[in-house]
């Protein structure tokens, strides 16, 4: 009897150990996967494994150790937990496939990189990431591929300013006006003032200068492909008596009033987030106050002058954009 009401307590020890290991392991994780996301890796990295040796062996955090292991530039334990990761079907993670994939492109793989990449968006095809560097792997020699995958990722996730920023330069390279301006108008909307802003801003205003000068039967850039968006917005130049940043507003405005046209809604379905975006900002009103915003960083004082006098437009502009991100 005393046999069998010890062997009942060691059990119950044990169990209350253990089910007290899993809880601590867990947030042990779950502060491990905070510091990654904040960019503290070695920090990161002491959460995750103390959950590791906790006895927490999930998915989620091998495939979070691959992306730490990643960031610190350790390959070979990145791949290590990566192909761990990966075979876990009871709490899978998109990060095991991205960390294995950014894995194989450091070492120079990019046939097992792009393996990576297109198994792990079939087992997670709403992940942003992945579909951000399949299109970042696929510009070179599958453009129209790397299109669709990063307007896919956009639409999952449309405030991860590298993708508006990927997508603007590859369709500056490819030469197309409109699809040019609208990821970089877009990433200016959500960081008016970062270090590259001034420089799109300009690239902006060169675009619409020189689109401007051209007649309308011919053009340097290729905005009348098949696969171009075609808006009948054309700019116009800009009259020496008005001052920059307000032909910058009218064109921009124009450009925005023109996307309102069912037509041409209708005729871009790919291209439907930044379409709806800037079109409900002409419809509400809102395109001379968000205009102003986006050109911030190259025109401040001329910004900051309208905002003073606008104010009220200014505050119902951001409302609206920050009723728009909530209600998606």
């Amino acid at each position: 009897m005393q046999k069998l009401l010890f062997i009942h307590l060691f059990l119950f020890i044990l169990f209350s150990v253990t089910a007290q290991d899993l809880i601590t392991a867990k947030e042990q994780k779950r502060l491990g996967i905070e510091y990654l996301s904040q960019g503290k890796t070695d920090s990161a990295l002491i959460f995750l494994h103390e959950a590791e040796s906790l006895g927490l062996l999930d998915g989620e955090l091998m495939g979070s150790l691959a992306l730490a292991h990643l960031q610190n530039d350790e390959i070979v334990k990145s791949l290590k937990w990566a192909k761990k990761s990966v075979t876990d079907k009871v709490n899978p993670s998109p990060d095991g496939w991205l960390a294995g994939a950014l894995a194989y492109e450091k070492q120079g793989r990019m046939k097992k990189r792009d393996s990576w990449l297109k198994k792990g968006i079939q087992k997670f095809p709403t992940d942003y990431l992945l579909r951000y560097y399949s299109a970042k792997a696929a510009f070179p020699t599958d453009p129209q591929k790397a299109e669709s995958d990063l307007l896919t990722a956009i639409f999952l996730e449309p405030v991860y300013a590298p993708s508006h920023l990927l997508l603007g330069q590859e369709m500056y390279r490819k030469g197309e006006n409109t699809k040019t301006l609208l990821p970089f108008l877009y990433y200016l909307m959500l960081y008016h003032d970062a270090p590259e802003s001034p420089d799109i801003v300009a690239l902006i205003e060169n675009l619409l200068n020189d689109w401007a000068s051209m007649p309308a039967s011919t053009t340097k850039v290729k905005y009348q492909k098949e696969d171009a968006l075609l808006p009948s917005f054309k700019p116009t130049p800009r009259d020496p008596s008005t001052e920059k940043d307000e032909w910058l507003v009218q064109q921009l405005s124009q450009l925005m009033k023109s996307m309102e046209e069912e037509d041409f809604i209708n005729q871009n379905p790919s291209w439907a987030y930044y379409v709806d975006f800037f079109s409900n900002a002409s419809k509400q009103d809102h395109s001379e106050a968000l205009i102003y915003h986006l050109i911030f960083s190259r025109y401040k004082p001329e910004t900051l002058e309208w905002i003073t006098k606008y104010q009220n437009k200014y505050e119902m502009m951001t409302l609206w954009v920050s009723i728009w991100e909530f209600g998606r």
